[in-house]
């Protein structure tokens, strides 16, 4: 006789199905007060054995297990397990809850099958439960800061247009209780998804999954806005042992504003660490991926971050102190942009290496090129750099400086210490050089790298390595001029050629580039290695069949990876056809003079250079 006011069978036995049916057929004067469901089991195996649906919650019920004296509330760290014993166990063929009141607690029960919550304010803590689904329902929580709090479930969905609002934080999901194990679920440990907006997710180990550790999307315009942060995804409870997602770490797909932070995101199988796909102003910061904090070879199986497709304003990594990431370890490439589409994607002051492959991996296509270097010298307190960035024209650009153990095989990267950065500006041509001086001690032989990021924030992959060498070590570079002219008079061709002497005056091998200021210029060779005491012969050509006529002031700039001198300057002036030769003009040119006798005559005229060049016109007179 449910609504009667007593949890009774025919048998005389309060049940839990009787509770329910109790709170379920309260009378309406009740309906808003809040019942206790408290439980006292007599049986020593402390199991309900449910074998045909319970009735739903329709009213506020506190389901509270922490009354039965078997009870034990988890005390445990979270990196040590969990030692909590439950008042009772629900199995059977329907371990179900269907939870449709506001304000439901449910602690303290160990339960088999599946709670469902379509309703808001609810709270589960102190459980361990098959799977949760959060149905368009909005600030529930699961779990807590406290110990006590931890819950651990197979996995979690939450889903629904207003499905917003929930926090799950610090529980164990995917592993059993002593978090060292998959507990074998099928799904992803927490999947959020299909209108499911300003979700938190904090402090939870999600590990064994049998998808993804955590899965936003996949439908575009879905899952807005949800934060990721403080998660162990991969590891085991202490972050030391592998107990790999099958299918990533974390999936995103379609979603904006979603904000991954200060996870531990390491030893995952499938695609990677974090896979991101159409993804629009997402946040990844602070993330440990494929290490831990001991910085333990714990690698994702494939990649550490891959960005890929349609994906626009992302953020990796950031300039403030501790928002770099680490991505270390990878079985492939470090970060993969595979984004063919879009534009803006920034990566900021992070820690990559040890990846099998690539440090980053750009697309082909990818039109944002890495910074050059010169020269990187280890002087008594600083590390010196100069190079060169070619990108688009007057554009302001950040320069970010990385100091490695080694370099990757390929000679392009790693950047595995962030040391700092340098912002340029390119001139008309697109191009600038850069010097640029970092304090602190930097032996010889620290290897460096450097990425470039243009002002709508992309960011190229790593430039290649070079090695800094100290005064000790230091080439000397000497130059044979400062200035060359080209003078082309009207019936020349005007392509001609002067070779200038490179030498080197050090003890170490001088490795030198070249640039001009004018795309008819050329040398040849235009960069190489001298090594001590020897010298190179470089032709520099002008090749100005198509210029117009006139005086050019032109430069060549030799780059050089001497620490006293790395960059030298050569003035070219080119003279180039008759605009650039003196020309005479007589003014008058006819004079007539008529003799007579008598005193002489004399008559005068003018003569001018009326040329565009520097050179003087030199004039003889004969009769």
């Amino acid at each position: 006789n449910g609504g009667d006011g007593e949890c009774l069978t025919g048998l005389g036995d309060c049940t839990l199905r009787a509770a329910l049916q109790e709170s379920a057929r309260r009378p309406h004067w009740y309906n808003d007060s809040l019942l206790a469901i408290n439980f006292e089991l007599e049986t020593s195996s402390h199991t309900i054995f449910v074998n045909s649906p319970l009735d739903r919650v329709y009213f506020p019920t506190i389901l509270d297990g922490t009354t039965d004296a078997v009870h034990v509330a988890n005390s445990n760290d979270f990196a040590d397990g969990m030692n909590a014993t439950y008042a009772a166990w629900l199995r059977g063929d329907y371990p179900d809850l269907e939870i449709r009141a506001d304000n439901t607690v449910i602690k303290g029960l160990e339960i088999d099958g599946t709670v469902v919550l379509l309703s808001d304010h609810n709270t589960l803590t102190g459980n361990s439960i098959g799977r949760i689904q959060i149905d368009s329902s909005a600030y529930n929580t699961l779990g807590g800061s406290d110990n006590a709090d931890r819950n651990r479930f197979g996995s979690i969905r939450i889903n629904g247009p207003d499905a917003n609002f929930n926090t799950i934080e610090g529980n164990y999901i995917g592993t059993d209780l002593d978090g060292t194990a998959s507990a074998g679920s099928e799904f992803s440990a927490i999947n959020i998804g299909y209108g499911a907006d300003e979700n938190w997710v904090l402090n939870n180990l999600m590990s064994g999954s049998g998808f993804a550790g955590i899965e936003i999307g996949p439908d575009p315009g879905t899952a807005e806005n949800n934060l990721v942060q403080g998660n162990v995804i991969g590891l085991d409870r202490t972050a030391t042992v592998k107990i790999p997602n099958a299918a990533s770490g974390i999936k995103v797909g379609g979603v904006s504003g979603t904000i991954i932070r200060d996870n531990i995101i390491s030893g995952n199988d499938g695609e990677a660490g974090i896979f991101a796909t159409a993804i629009q102003n997402t946040i990844i910061q602070g993330n440990i991926i494929g290490t831990n904090a001991e910085g333990d070879s714990l690698g994702n199986t494939e990649i550490g971050v891959w960005i890929f497709g349609d994906s626009n304003n992302n953020l990796i990594g950031g300039e403030d102190t501790g928002e770099g990431n680490v991505i270390a370890f990878s079985g492939t490439h470090g970060l993969d942009l595979g984004v063919y589409w879009g534009e803006g994607t920034t990566i900021l002051g992070n820690s990559i290496y040890g990846n099998a492959q690539n440090g980053i991996q750009t697309p082909g296509e990818w039109d944002y090129e890495a910074p050059s270097f010169s020269m990187a010298f280890s002087a008594v307190d600083e590390l010196q750099m100069s190079g060169q960035l070619s990108g688009h024209p007057d554009s302001t650009y950040r320069i970010e400086f990385f100091s490695n153990d080694e370099c990757d095989p390929s000679g392009f990267g790693e950047g595995q210490i962030y040391i700092g950065y340098t912002d340029v500006m390119t001139g008309a041509a697109g191009s600038v050089s850069f010097t640029h001086s970092l304090p602190g001690s930097f032996p010889s032989g620290t290897i460096v790298t450097a990425t470039a990021t243009d002002e709508d924030g992309n960011t190229s992959g790593f430039s290649e390595c070079i090695t800094s060498f100290d005064a000790t070590e230091a080439p000397v570079m000497l130059v044979s001029t400062d200035t060359l002219t080209y003078t082309y008079y009207p019936d020349d061709t005007p392509i001609s050629s002067e070779n200038i002497e490179l030498v080197n005056d050090g003890v170490a091998d001088l490795e030198w580039s070249s640039s001009t200021t004018a795309g008819w210029i050329f040398l040849e060779p235009s960069s190489g290695s001298i090594a001590a005491g020897d010298t190179v012969l470089s032709g520099i050509t002008v090749f100005a069949t198509d210029v117009e006529d006139g005086v050019y002031h032109e430069t060549v700039t030799i780059h050089s990876n001497d620490p006293a001198s790395p960059e030298h300057t050569i003035n070219i002036t080119i003279n180039n056809g008759e605009g650039g030769l003196p020309i005479i003009s007589i003014d008058p040119d006819t004079i007539r003079i008529t003799v007579e006798s008598g005193p002489d005559v004399m008559s005068s005229f003018f003569i001018h250079n009326i040329g565009a060049g520097d050179d003087n016109l030199n004039w003889t007179a004969g009769m």
